[in-house]
């Protein structure tokens, strides 16, 4: 009996060690804003615009995790400044309408491109964004139509749509764009090719910088311009998602499950890639790997044992279900460095150190019989 209290505390011990996990996640700020065109109206002298005009921003607070964790944020201080074609800048301040929706009213004075800088701040997190407004007649506008998701690596492309006034396409603009890392500093610039229908082309290879990219796009015909400027985000872990997605979509078709969902081992699958399909990149690699070591990782263990892995890893089922424990903790290996585990070893941690502890305390033991703890030779 007096060697009962050691062995129980051990496996206490390593029950707490395994079951110890955070599920914390990042809250952050994120700003919806439109590219906004005030027209002027015309008089016999000038364009003249007679009263204030209003932008309206949507503000919400969004878990960087699970995507659909999104609410509106209606309690932020939102302020910036608009910087006028000809240099000068105005403070401006935006009023909550309480849904979520900031407006602001300034009265433009000139004609052409105003830039608009704003940042939101609340209690848990703060967000800074630009945008463009211009104002005067629009002969020619610009839309980027491109991507917003890379990983690391991969050629990406940005794309605009150039129209003119009567919403033709326009097949002889000439187009530049500038890329701008997260730290806001110049990654890349240059002229833009023509595809067709009034697309414009300019392909990259995404850097290994992750983060989040500002695009600025400017297009002219004759004497006219006309800009656009968007953001895409560069994954450390966008094409492990992927890979994950498709190991979990073979493992659903491989149990058959389009053909009989009501079984154990499908709804589980179906509950695996609800909680995959949640992902969103904005994520960091260590709450990514958080949220899929605690949501899916239990289920997978259970499919595992309902499928005797143990003793049939060579089956299909099996080999997804490892390549699913790999693609994880490919994860964890950009956090700390380490050699991705198959599954078969954590199931049996807590009973073998059990085990083994109980051996070596029979070896003490029996060598205390013989003449003293730690005489051994």
């Amino acid at each position: 009996m007096k060697w009962l209290l050691p062995i129980l505390l051990i496996f206490l011990f390593l029950g707490y060690c395994e079951a110890e996990s955070s599920s914390s996640t990042d809250t952050v700020l994120n700003v919806s804003l439109a590219w906004y065109h005030i027209p002027y109206v015309y008089n016999e002298e000038n364009l003249v615009k007679q009263e204030n005009s209003t932008i309206i921003i949507r503000l919400w607070r969004q878990n960087t995790v699970n995507l659909s964790d999104r609410e509106p944020e209606p309690d932020a201080i939102v302020y910036g400044n608009l910087t006028s074609p000809d240099g000068t800048v105005y403070d401006v301040n935006f009023t909550s309408l309480g849904d979520g929706n900031y407006s602001l009213s300034f009265k433009f004075n000139k004609i052409g491109l105003w830039k608009l800088f704003i940042r939101a701040e609340k209690n848990y997190s703060y967000t800074e964004t630009i945008s463009w407004i211009w104002v005067g007649r629009l002969p020619l506008s610009t839309d980027i139509i491109s991507s917003t998701e890379y990983s690391s690596g991969e050629e990406g492309s940005i794309m605009v749509l150039v129209k003119d006034a009567d919403g033709n396409l326009v097949p002889d603009a000439s187009c530049a764009v500038r890329i701008y890392y997260p730290n806001r500093t110049l990654f890349e610039e240059g002229s833009m090719n023509y595809m067709d229908n009034g697309i414009y082309y300019y392909n990259f290879t995404t850097p290994n910088v992750f983060g989040i990219y500002s695009v600025f796009v400017n297009c002219t015909r004759s004497n006219f311009s006309s800009y656009d400027a968007s953001t895409f985000h560069v994954s450390a872990w966008a094409s492990n998602i992927t890979d994950l997605k498709t190991l979990v979509q073979n493992l659903w078709e491989a149990e058959n499950c389009s053909y009989s969902p009501n079984t154990t081992k499908c709804i589980l699958l179906y509950e695996i890639r609800e909680k995959v399909e949640n992902i969103t990149v904005n994520a960091s690699d260590e709450r990514t790997y958080e949220y899929l070591r605690n949501t899916i990782y239990p289920s997978i263990l259970a499919i595992w044992d309902m499928e005797d892995c143990d003793y049939k890893p060579e089956v299909e089922q099996c080999k997804l279900l490892n390549s699913i424990n790999e693609t994880v903790f490919n994860l964890k290996q950009r956090i700390v460095p380490q050699k991705p585990s198959p599954i078969l070893p954590y199931k049996y941690l807590i009973p073998i150190g059990a085990v083994a502890t109980y051996i070596i305390l029979l070896l003490v033991y029996y060598r205390s019989k013989k003449g003293g703890l730690f005489e051994w030779a």
